[in-house]
């Protein structure tokens, strides 16, 4: 779906007056202080959504309008693939635990986009490990063991 500059406009002007309003509450009694960047950016933000309003309007356009690779079946199922690995990993990380479920996920997206079974196996296994050394070691973000033992 695509949206016009008047639906982005609309979207950006409700953005800038909750920008502006939480800057009052901020900045009651005060010249400068804490509510006045909310402020100064609320009214930019403002006078752009207006901007975008009003080219939209001038332009015509329809407010939304389907893109074009949503007409096409395999760009579709590509895109339910990815959101539904990324709900599938989402809800079965803790279970399963982290490396197995991203591994999981990856592999079966992989092979949706047209991979090989061996290039997506190694894939998805290469990014699982990387992630792993990057969040768990590097970072030290605590990552879920699920059913797998934990190594170190």
């Amino acid at each position: 779906m695509r949206l016009s500059d008047t639906a982005w406009g609309a979207i950006f002007l409700a953005l800038s007056v909750a920008l502006v309003a939480s800057g009052f509450h901020y900045a009651a009694g005060q010249v400068v202080g804490g509510g006045t960047f909310p402020i100064v950016i609320g009214c930019g933000l403002l006078a752009c959504s207006v901007r975008l309003i009003l080219r939209g309007t001038r332009q015509g356009e329809a407010l939304f309008r389907l893109a074009d690779w949503a007409r096409s079946g395999r760009h579709v199922g590509n895109f339910l693939a990815v959101a539904g690995c990324l709900a599938v990993f989402a809800a079965s990380a803790n279970a399963l635990g982290y490396h197995l479920a991203l591994a999981i996920a990856l592999f079966f997206v992989l092979i949706q986009l047209g991979n090989t079974l061996r290039v997506s196996v190694i894939m998805a296994m290469a990014t699982a490990a990387v992630l792993h050394l990057l969040f768990y070691k590097g970072l030290r973000v605590p990552l879920p063991w699920g059913v797998l033992p934990v190594l170190y």
